[in-house]
């Protein structure tokens, strides 16, 4: 029987699964719905990672089958968050000296580089997370959307967003990036007061964060660059910090890797490397998260 190793990027939208052979070939790819206990409580998380082993397991590879695990779990931040998923992984039925549970944010740097370095994800929210030689890892950012996650699609759009409320206030310059979210915040058409009720009433994280579209794909548009550069000013201050957290610790030979919706953005992409590139070489990670995990389980033998 040929030893398997499994990989899994456990997220709030959607997880992804991954076995390779150990050779580095890839015999397995699974997608299924989120598994993150935070976004989705207990019961669905639990019910979505079941069904995926369970369709893992239709294609010949049993949880006993596998060498070892590794799963990166969104909102895996305390010891309490890893009992909790440790607790649903053993009753999937992994054994817990073969699985290692870490936060989703590692698995991109370990798919695209090897240690020391610096993952910067930006997506709906934002992390930097750096991982030493020895594979240890510590964090800037990704605590909440409101206050933290600088550089984030969500921090972008109330930008944006903000912009638009003091122009219907009648405290800005018009501009035609105001046009793209006029039609977003009302399809149909309305007036000044529609839009600011409709405005007022955006609560949800990823609603609001969907109105950074507009920031990225607005190429030309003067308003959209100061926002997308200040964006980018953020992650490279947080990746610049970990830099030097690493260095102190005498890490060398260190690198940046890009990850997450954002950086899909060509416009937003080279701004970014224009300014870490700066800091330490660069590489945009282009593949699964979720093979990151499959190389760390390779790693652990």
């Amino acid at each position: 029987m040929s030893k398997f190793y499994l990989g899994v990027d456990g997220g709030g939208s959607k997880t992804e699964l991954c076995v390779s052979d150990g050779n580095g070939k890839t015999v397995l790819t699974l997608n299924g719905g989120p598994t993150s206990f935070k976004s989705v409580g207990n019961a669905a998380a639990f019910a979505n990672m079941r069904e995926l082993v369970r369709q893992m397991e239709r294609s010949g590879i049993r949880a006993e089958h596998i060498q070892r695990s590794v799963w990166g779990m969104s909102g895996c931040d305390t010891p309490g968050d890893r009992v909790v998923y440790e607790a649903m992984i053993q009753q999937a039925g992994f054994l817990a000296e073969k699985t290692r549970v870490v936060n989703d944010a590692l698995l991109p740097f370990w798919a695209a580089a090897d240690v020391p370095g610096v993952v910067v994800i930006a997506g709906t929210g934002s992390i930097v997370v750096g991982i030493d030689s020895q594979g240890d890892a510590q964090r800037i950012g990704g605590w909440n959307y409101s206050f933290s996650d600088l550089g984030s699609g969500y921090w972008m759009s109330c930008r944006l967003l903000r912009e638009m409320t003091l122009w219907l206030d009648g405290c800005r310059e018009d501009c035609f990036t105001f046009r793209a979210v006029e039609k977003k915040l009302l399809p149909q058409g309305g007036g000044r007061e529609e839009m600011l009720y409709r405005l007022s009433n955006l609560t949800k994280g990823d609603e609001i964060a969907s109105y950074a579209s507009i920031v990225l794909e607005t190429a030309e548009s003067p308003l959209c660059k100061k926002l997308r550069q200040s964006a980018v000013d953020s992650l490279t201050l947080y990746a610049g910090r970990m830099l030097e957290n690493l260095r102190e610790k005498g890490e060398k030979d260190l690198k940046i890797v890009l990850s997450g919706g954002l950086f899909k953005s060509d416009c937003f992409r080279a701004q970014a490397l224009e300014a870490m590139e700066k800091l330490a070489p660069v590489v945009v990670n282009t593949v699964s998260p979720a093979l990151g995990g499959v190389r760390i389980a390779e790693k652990l033998g």
